[in-house]
């Protein structure tokens, strides 16, 4: 049985829906020709495997929590090349941004052959919780954000399951 093919154009059906997402106000953001994008030349930054990529789209929720707001979402990207995640994270994490600093973290029900980290900035009272991989050519990226105290693993635990429904769906 030969491999799926790549997928070089994203459609809006390839993504999540507000069905498949914790229940809160849902947004869809429209396919966007990714152009314009200042270069990054660091290959630990995120932003370089994006900016050589032609497509991104994006599915978010925003769900009301005790301390404030949680946002759930998924983000697709079309790129060139395989971003070798497993080769980022064992190389470059912790890898900090100009104060905002990604550390590999083990979030349960991650899939071997993706990358699972915390993003959080020097001084900020918010985290972000993503799962990072790469599938028929696209960059898949699930995750949540908002304060850590609303952060419980119960609610970092909804990352993987987003990220396996959406690799799924991609497989249609």
């Amino acid at each position: 049985m030969s491999a799926p093919p790549t997928i070089r154009h994203l459609s809006q059906d390839m993504l999540l829906t507000q069905h498949d997402l914790p229940p809160g106000d849902f947004h869809l953001s429209p396919i966007e020709i990714l152009s314009g994008l200042d270069q990054v030349t660091d290959a630990c930054d995120p932003a370089a495997w994006v900016q050589e990529g032609d497509q991104e789209t994006a599915a978010s929720v925003s769900v009301a929590a005790p301390a404030g707001t949680v946002k759930y979402a998924i983000e697709l990207f079309t790129v060139q090349t395989d971003p070798d995640l497993t080769t980022w994270e064992s190389d470059c994490l912790p890898y900090d941004r100009e104060g905002l600093v990604f550390r590999g973290v083990d979030l349960t029900g991650t899939p071997e052959w993706a990358v699972a980290t915390e993003s959080t900035r020097q001084g900020s009272e918010s985290s972000m919780y993503s799962v990072w991989g790469y599938h028929r050519g696209v960059l898949v990226h699930a995750y949540v954000t908002g304060k850590r105290d609303d952060l419980a693993s119960d609610v970092q635990a909804i990352v993987p399951r987003l990220f396996e429904a959406q690799t799924a769906r991609l497989n249609r």
